[in-house]
């Protein structure tokens, strides 16, 4: 018996991102979402088994919501309504988390690229194996 697509496996708790899955719609992200929060979000859809799949993630330094409202129009035409999301307490935490969030269901995702730091910053990412072969002596730009 083969095992299950990975997919099945990213539910919102293993993203860590505890709010959600939430219906990806401009009011309920109106209404779970506080503005002017920095977070991360993941954007995808749920199976019939009740996982979760990631397809999309991203964060905001700044407005989380005003962030998931712009992920409205490309999620839609995709067929993804589902999202989850953490706050953070720093651009630093944000960027941090969303690089795990990244390596975790890089092989799944719609956005392929890697998570940028914060402007002004020189970060980089908490994988271990990411720093040291991808990014030392380069900035992610």
């Amino acid at each position: 018996m083969s095992s299950p697509p990975l997919e099945y496996y990213s539910r919102s708790k293993g993203s860590g991102l505890p709010y959600g899955p939430c219906d990806f719609t401009e009011e309920t992200v109106e209404k779970e979402v506080l503005p002017g929060r920095a977070g991360n979000y993941a954007i995808g859809y749920t199976t019939p088994m009740g996982g979760f799949v990631v397809k999309i993630i991203g964060g905001s330094d700044n407005d989380l919501q005003e962030k998931l409202l712009t992920e409205l129009d490309t999620a839609r035409k995709r067929g993804y309504d589902r999202f989850c999301f953490k706050y953070a307490s720093s651009p630093k935490e944000r960027f941090e988390h969303e690089c795990l969030n990244y390596h975790s269901f890089q092989r799944q995702l719609d956005n392929k690229e890697h998570p940028q730091p914060p402007s002004g910053t020189e970060l980089e990412c908490p994988d271990t194996i990411c720093a040291r072969f991808f990014q030392s002596g380069r900035k992610l730009s």
